[in-house]
């Protein structure tokens, strides 16, 4: 067990259950971004970023009998739902995952999960995705679209993703960055 694990337990823990695998994928990657430890590498694939090393980490706490994985219906599709099972609870009081300032990111983690879906996660994971290979907000921003039409009708939603970035950037980015 790594103290990787124990940061996919403590994201989990915060806020009891969550739903989606995208949407985990959604939040440790711009956790990430925002300056929060997070080791996992993360590449392009149809949803935005998705880190194969964090998929392996909830199957390993599957498992193990840390991680439940139940499935789901979410709008009219299956879906899968996490908690810790009491077994993860006490992983988390024996092994506690290392993150400076462990509030900021539980106060971020709750911000994510309870104020923005998978759909509005993946398009703000998208755009981050893209600065991070050197692009510009714009540019960044029409890659995105681009590369998901499903987002180039809806000015609106680019709009939401793109005021949610400022407010992320500006309320919860971690103090060591």
């Amino acid at each position: 067990m790594t103290d990787s694990h124990a940061k996919v337990c403590l994201v989990i823990h915060v806020v009891g259950e969550l739903i989606g695998r995208t949407k985990l994928q959604k939040i440790v990657y711009i956790a990430q971004r925002l300056g929060y430890p997070f080791l996992e590498s993360f590449s392009w694939r149809e949803y935005g970023p998705f880190s194969p090393a964090l998929a392996a980490e909830v199957e390993e706490l599957k498992e193990l009998g840390i991680l439940e994985e139940e499935p789901t219906r979410e709008w009219g599709y299956v879906s899968w739902k996490y908690r810790l099972t009491e077994l993860g609870e006490q992983f988390l009081d024996v092994i506690p995952a290392t993150v400076p300032e462990p509030e900021g990111l539980a106060r971020l983690v709750r911000e994510l999960h309870q104020k923005r879906s998978a759909r509005a996660l993946e398009l703000i994971a998208s755009i981050l995705y893209m600065e991070e290979l050197g692009y510009g907000r714009e540019t960044a921003l029409r890659k995105v679209r681009r590369a998901k039409p499903k987002y180039t009708g809806s000015a609106k939603e680019v709009l939401q993703a793109l005021e949610d970035l400022e407010v992320l950037t500006e309320h919860f980015r971690s103090p060591r960055c």
